[in-house]
């Protein structure tokens, strides 16, 4: 992941725990996912673009699943 830190370092940095850090990462993967390759045609720069900017600004677990249900 964005700077080679691990989950107990992202949830240390976040405030949370290390199982909360693992499901948001896993759950904004998979949306990611869904969005970006559900026409056959996906955009790797958006990915690799967005993956910092979602994953690592530690905004509260509210705020973080609030920015995936708008994609």
């Amino acid at each position: 992941f964005y700077d080679d830190l691990a989950y107990e370092e992202i949830a240390e940095q976040c405030q949370i725990s290390k199982r909360t850090a693992y499901n948001i990462i896993y759950n904004a993967l998979q949306t990611l996912r869904k969005h970006l390759f559900s026409d056959g045609h996906g955009n790797l720069f958006l990915v690799a673009t967005l993956i910092p900017v979602f994953f690592f600004t530690c905004l509260s677990v509210d705020n973080l699943f609030a920015e995936f249900t708008n994609l």
